[in-house]
C-alpha cells in the first residue's frame, strides 16, 4: 500500500506514478511485540519510522495517509493539502485475510 501511494511529502527521487513498483522502496520488520519499523530508502536526514501493531489491525486505518503525515512532520514540512488525495485514503482492511489471500494466490 505504501509503495502504490507514492510520492510522499519530501520525496525527491520517487518514480513517476506509473513506475511505483519498479523498485522496492519500503522494508517493514518487527522490532517488538508491539511495533514494526518501516525502513524507506528515500528517508534522508530522518530515522526510519515505527508504527504500533494495533494500528495495523484497525480495518479503517489508512497507512499511506499515516505515513505521509508522519514523514512530513519528521521532515518539518507543513503538509495538509495532500490529506484528501485519493491515493492516501485507502484503508488497510482485514490484514489477516489479506495475508491468507496472498499466500493462496502464490500457490496457483
Amino acid at each position: 500500500m505504501l509503495q502504490a501511494a507514492q510520492p510522499y511529502p519530501g520525496d525527491t527521487n520517487s518514480p513517476p506514478l506509473e513506475d511505483n513498483f519498479a523498485e522496492k522502496r519500503f522494508l517493514m520488520y518487527l522490532i517488538s511485540d508491539k511495533e514494526y519499523v518501516i525502513a524507506d530508502r528515500e528517508n534522508i536526514g530522518i530515522d526510519d519510522l515505527t508504527i504500533r501493531i494495533e494500528l495495523l489491525h484497525q480495518e479503517d486505518f489508512q497507512p499511506a495517509l499515516w505515513y505521509a503525515q508522519t514523514r512530513a512532520e519528521k521532515l518539518g514540512i507543513e503538509w495538509n493539502e495532500g490529506c484528501t488525495e485519493e491515493r492516501y485514503l485507502e484503508p488497510i482492511g482485514d490484514v489477516e485475510a489479506g495475508v491468507v489471500q496472498l499466500l493462496l494466490e502464490s500457490y496457483q
